[in-house]
């Protein structure tokens, strides 16, 4: 079968920091630890135990730039390079289709979770919280109003 549409995809590590993503729970668990941390200082310190207000807000500032420099400079990058997808995309008319470093992999429409379209980019969400990213620079006329039609 002749695919219909065929575009291609290349993300870099400062687009993928634009996408939609949902919050991990290690994420949600983190923040709640640091926000309970500046509680206890700020309440420490009201209260006059300084020394402990002092040392609660020194441990969650600490604490909140270590996790940044680890996520952010270390962790984030080579997730990026294992989940980012780089190559052709083919559009049937039930399915579409990516190649890529990560293999070969097939969407059927009817399973997506949902697309979401803004100025530059569809998102095809082909399961929770991951997408296939569409640049709109790189899709012909007819393949934007495809998606745009599919996202009905």
């Amino acid at each position: 079968m002749e695919p219909k549409y065929r575009v291609n995809i290349s993300h870099v590590l400062e687009e993928y920091r634009k996408h939609p993503t949902k919050p991990r729970l290690r994420m949600i668990i983190l923040l709640v630890v640091l926000l309970w941390f500046l509680y206890y200082g700020v309440t420490s310190l009201r209260s006059g135990r300084t020394r402990t207000g002092f040392f609660m807000l020194a441990i969650a500032a600490v604490c909140s730039l270590a996790c940044a420099f680890i996520y952010y400079l270390t962790r984030l990058p080579r997730y990026v390079q294992r989940v980012i997808k780089t190559g052709p995309v083919f559009f049937f008319e039930d399915h579409f289709e990516t190649q890529g470093q990560n293999g070969h992999r097939s969407y059927d429409y009817r399973h997506l979770k949902g697309i979401k379209e803004t100025a530059t980019e569809f998102f095809l969400e082909v399961e929770a919280g991951r997408y296939v990213v569409i640049q709109k620079v790189n899709c012909s006329g007819e393949l934007i109003s495809f998606l745009g039609n599919l996202k009905k």
